[in-house]
């Protein structure tokens, strides 16, 4: 009994970790916060269009042929597309690599120039020029002898794909490639560029994928062959597990858009040919359209072409939708006419989407985190503006203050391949406006808590300037209520300013908010620094405001006259300048400390040559007393040893003082290791002679 009890324990600690892997993963599986709208592809048009040269390419052939990319996935046209389309029909007459035929082209095909389709019938003018087959034989032998690199194999097989009618008597070995490229890939499921070149990287197996794609287009495969690519496509889940996140946005390599980019349409390319594969990666999916849509300012005509090719691999791709919250706030008010928390549902290109049933799972302020409802529907409404979801989100009565909404969608289509939302998160703002209760305002004694009060409702002004002195103190108290509930509302800013327009004198002291009443004294004695008011009459102003209001204000109280003391009247000047409320402070001036005096230029360099003399007088003393000669220094190669070995000390000595100045305790101890070695030997050499000659000198 107890070990069936034990068992049924653990099973149900399993399932509850599933259950929570589970929800981990619904997190991840969310919906982008925008889309490519109209304004970027208007920029982005514009920003191509401005960079056509007077010889109508846009600089080189490939930067030609991005641009020229990136018209046809805006749905424009080129400007000055026939121009353009005789240029690059010369030029490809004259070209000899892999590289630049594949770009002239693919631009030609994009352009649909009037010779531009290689299948369309015999007479067709386009055709692959002689050099250029006879450097994709080289490209297709160096794959069985291990020497070529993924680029030129990549451009090799776009234009035997391309022109395959043509081509159909070269008898191109495609398993060769197939066997080379399948050798590159590492258990990661990166790529190497060639068997001979570098590290796996993830833009080489972008590559890979390309070359696979274009293999099963040219239709020439076998089964073997389309089961080991299909083999290659169920393993880019590997790819996807190496990319990095953040907040919300998923990437490869330090958030190089090309490389995303490639990686994402490069794999949409090779699924494309697998229908029946399920996509293992598309949690990672929302937050690689995230990234896009967030890096969509775009600069140069790279950026373009990788951006919106990145976008378009979700043609292909399971896509992920776009759901906005069409208001950042809603007004708790009783004039409010419009109660409904609207969002809206649009693919990457903002397209509507209406087949989704939208659901707002949980609402609750980021304060308490409690929520205030559960999994309600959103009706579907449909109008000028497009389709959106709605709920009566004030129905629900919210208190005033930041909201995080989670919520869901599901298709209810099967036309599309779309990401369902299993939870994405939004927050908005419930504002309201507030009211002034219980205003009362008084000037007190120091010593005491009571005085004649004056009760003034909202927005009125006193009909009688208050009067105080040094031994006296202002007092106001009040309470801030929701205009529409009417519960005490605390908020933000709430304070009292004082101001003398002649005398530009200002004061803002803060209001403490206690027991759901705000209350304000403040002392004329001039105890503090701040204090330093002088006589004459100051307005009385009262501030309030908060992100959550809808009417943040400042009231002009009334007028009051001080009388203060001499002692107070003398006070130092504050040095605020005359200005608005909410006008900019006055630039601070920053006052540095001034240098030290120093001693003249005499006394510094009588100082230094004492400093350098003495040590050197004292060595020349030295020499002299211990009888200093050069009648055994040694003569011969013995000679150049010596001279070598004081020197390589020198350079030692030379070195120090480099590693005091400038080097590293590394680079120091590099270069030291590598003079020790001369010096060594040098100086082993010299002390050998100096004792041979010691010896030559006993025996004569």
């Amino acid at each position: 009994m107890k070990k069936s009890l034990s068992f049924s324990i653990l099973i149900i600690l399993f399932l509850s970790l599933i259950n929570f892997y589970n929800c981990q993963n619904n997190e991840v599986i969310g919906a982008v916060s925008g889309y490519l709208d109209n304004n970027l592809v208007s920029s982005i048009f514009s920003l191509i269009q401005n960079k056509q040269l007077s010889n109508f390419t846009f600089g080189s052939i490939s930067t030609t042929y991005k641009a020229v990319k990136v018209f046809k996935l805006l749905n424009t046209n080129v400007p000055n597309s026939n121009e353009l389309c005789n240029l690059l029909e010369l030029k490809l007459q004259n070209v000899e690599r892999v590289r630049e035929a594949y770009y002239l082209i693919e631009t030609l095909k994009i352009l649909e120039c009037s010779n531009s389709n290689s299948n369309s019938n015999s007479n067709s003018k386009l055709s692959i020029p002689l050099p250029v087959i006879n450097d994709i034989r080289k490209i297709f032998a160096a794959t069985i002898q291990s020497e070529a690199n993924l680029a030129r194999i990549y451009f090799a097989i776009s234009l035997v794909s391309s022109f395959s009618s043509s081509l159909t008597h070269e008898n191109f070995d495609y398993n060769s490639i197939i066997n080379y490229v399948l050798r590159l890939k590492d258990d990661s499921g990166s790529f190497k560029s060639s068997i001979s070149r570098g590290a796996p990287t993830v833009s080489s197996a972008a590559l890979a994928y390309r070359i696979l794609a274009r293999l099963l287009s040219t239709n020439s495969l076998n089964k073997h062959q389309i089961y080991q690519i299909q083999q290659v496509a169920k393993e880019i889940i590997n790819i996807f597990e190496q990319t990095d996140n953040y907040q919300g946005t998923i990437f490869f390599e330090e958030e190089s858009l090309e490389i995303t980019s490639e990686v994402v349409s490069a794999s949409a390319a090779l699924i494309a040919h697998f229908p029946q594969l399920p996509i293992l990666f598309q949690s990672k999916l929302v937050g690689i359209a995230e990234f896009f849509i967030q890096r969509k300012h775009v600069a140069t005509i790279d950026d373009a072409y990788f951006l919106l090719t990145g976008l378009h691999a979700f043609d292909i791709l399971p896509t992920p939708i776009v759901l906005i919250l069409q208001q950042n706030s809603i007004e708790v008010s009783s004039k409010s006419n419009d109660n409904l928390l609207k969002v809206s549902v649009t693919d990457l290109f903002g397209n509507n989407m209406n087949e989704f049933k939208v659901y707002l799972e949980s609402a609750y302020p980021v304060t308490t985190r409690q929520s205030i409802l559960s999994h309600q529907q959103m009706q579907l409404e449909t109008g000028s503006e497009g389709s959106r979801y709605s709920i009566n989100f004030l129905a629900l009565k919210p208190e005033p203050g930041v909201y995080e909404l989670k919520f869901s969608a599901s298709t209810i289509s099967t036309t599309r391949n779309v990401i369902n939302v299993q939870l994405a998160i939004r927050s908005i703002k419930i504002v309201t406006a507030v009211s002034v209760h219980d205003f009362e305002i008084s000037v007190q004694e120091l010593s005491s808590s009571t005085g004649k009060k004056t009760s003034l409702q909202f927005g009125e002004v006193l009909t009688q300037s208050l009067k105080a002195n040094s031994a006296q103190k202002l007092v106001i108290t009040l309470k801030l209520k929701n205009q529409v509930s009417l519960k005490p509302l605390s908020v933000q800013q709430c304070f009292v300013r004082l101001y003398n327009q002649q005398q530009i004198k200002e004061i803002v002291e803060l209001v403490k908010f206690e027991r759901n009443r705000y209350s304000f004294e403040f002392a004329f004695d001039g105890k503090k620094e701040i204090d330093n008011l002088v006589n004459g009459e100051y307005s009385i102003e009262l501030i309030v405001g908060d992100s959550i209001l809808s009417n943040s204000f400042i009231w002009q109280i009334g007028k009051i006259n001080l009388e203060i003391a001499e002692n107070n009247n003398n006070a130092a000047q504050l040095g605020i300048s005359s200005r608005p409320v909410f006008a900019p402070l006055p630039e601070i001036r920053h006052i540095f400390r001034n240098p030290d005096k120093r001693p003249t230029e005499m006394i510094s360099f009588v100082f230094t040559s004492l400093v350098v003399a003495l040590p050197f007088g004292l060595l020349l003393s030295g020499i002299n007393s211990i009888g200093f000669n050069l009648k055994r220094f040694p003569l011969g190669f013995g000679f150049f040893s010596a001279i070598a070995f004081v020197l390589l000390l020198l350079s030692i000595l030379v070195l120090f003082s480099f590693f005091w100045l400038i080097l590293t305790m590394i680079q120091t101890l590099t270069i030291l290791f590598i003079l020790s070695i001369p010096t060594f030997y040098f100086g082993l050499t010299t002390f050998r002679n100096i004792n041979r000659l010691s010896k030559t000198d006993k025996e004569d």
